[in-house]
Protein backbone atom coordinates (compact mmCIF):
# COMPACT_ATOMS: atom_id res chain seq x y z
CA UNK A 1 0.00 0.00 0.00
CA UNK A 2 2.59 2.36 0.63
CA UNK A 3 4.08 2.01 -3.03
CA UNK A 4 0.37 2.71 -4.40
CA UNK A 5 0.77 6.23 -2.05
CA UNK A 6 3.88 7.14 -3.30
CA UNK A 7 3.18 6.12 -6.95
CA UNK A 8 0.35 8.62 -6.09
CA UNK A 9 2.58 11.52 -4.93
CA UNK A 10 4.64 11.33 -7.98
CA UNK A 11 2.24 12.39 -10.28
CA UNK A 12 0.45 15.96 -10.31
CA UNK A 13 -1.39 17.25 -7.11
CA UNK A 14 -4.49 17.92 -10.46
CA UNK A 15 -4.09 14.56 -11.39
CA UNK A 16 -4.06 12.76 -7.88
CA UNK A 17 -7.61 14.50 -6.92
CA UNK A 18 -8.31 13.06 -10.60
CA UNK A 19 -7.68 9.98 -10.15
CA UNK A 20 -9.74 10.39 -6.31
CA UNK A 21 -12.38 11.99 -7.71
CA UNK A 22 -12.81 8.92 -10.72
CA UNK A 23 -12.68 6.71 -7.71
CA UNK A 24 -15.27 8.70 -5.81
CA UNK A 25 -17.33 8.64 -8.79
CA UNK A 26 -17.11 5.00 -9.52
CA UNK A 27 -18.58 4.45 -6.14
CA UNK A 28 -21.36 6.21 -5.82
CA UNK A 29 -22.64 6.59 -9.04
CA UNK A 30 -24.19 3.89 -10.31
CA UNK A 31 -23.92 5.03 -13.82
CA UNK A 32 -20.24 5.12 -13.41
CA UNK A 33 -19.10 1.20 -14.09
CA UNK A 34 -15.54 0.19 -14.09
CA UNK A 35 -15.08 0.87 -17.43
CA UNK A 36 -15.59 4.50 -16.93
CA UNK A 37 -13.11 4.52 -14.40
CA UNK A 38 -10.14 3.09 -16.46
CA UNK A 39 -11.28 5.55 -19.30
CA UNK A 40 -11.18 8.14 -17.11
CA UNK A 41 -7.93 7.41 -15.00
CA UNK A 42 -5.92 5.94 -18.16
CA UNK A 43 -5.76 9.35 -19.56
CA UNK A 44 -4.41 10.86 -16.38
CA UNK A 45 -1.84 7.92 -15.48
CA UNK A 46 1.50 7.14 -16.99
CA UNK A 47 2.31 3.36 -18.28
CA UNK A 48 4.88 3.95 -15.67
CA UNK A 49 2.61 4.23 -13.33
CA UNK A 50 0.90 0.76 -13.10
CA UNK A 51 0.95 1.09 -9.01
CA UNK A 52 -1.77 3.75 -9.19
CA UNK A 53 -4.11 1.20 -11.48
CA UNK A 54 -3.35 -1.90 -9.26
CA UNK A 55 -4.02 0.27 -5.88
CA UNK A 56 -7.24 1.31 -7.24
CA UNK A 57 -8.26 -2.31 -8.02
CA UNK A 58 -8.02 -3.00 -4.37
CA UNK A 59 -10.17 -0.28 -4.01
CA UNK A 60 -12.85 -1.64 -6.48
CA UNK A 61 -16.00 -3.24 -5.95
CA UNK A 62 -15.21 -7.08 -5.66
CA UNK A 63 -16.89 -7.90 -8.52
CA UNK A 64 -15.03 -5.61 -10.20
CA UNK A 65 -11.58 -6.59 -9.23
CA UNK A 66 -10.64 -8.85 -11.88
CA UNK A 67 -12.08 -6.91 -14.83
CA UNK A 68 -10.18 -3.68 -13.93
CA UNK A 69 -7.11 -5.53 -14.20
CA UNK A 70 -7.77 -7.47 -16.92
CA UNK A 71 -9.34 -4.43 -18.79
CA UNK A 72 -5.80 -2.73 -17.90
CA UNK A 73 -4.17 -5.46 -19.65
CA UNK A 74 -6.22 -5.08 -22.97
CA UNK A 75 -5.61 -1.26 -22.78
CA UNK A 76 -1.63 -1.67 -22.39
CA UNK A 77 -2.03 0.00 -19.08
CA UNK A 78 -0.81 -2.72 -17.68
CA UNK A 79 1.74 -5.75 -18.64
CA UNK A 80 0.65 -9.21 -18.19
Amino acid sequence: MNEYKESLNRIDANKRKRVFDCLRNYHTSEKFSYKDLIENVSTIVLPNEPLIVVGMSLYAKNDDKEKILEECVKKEILEK
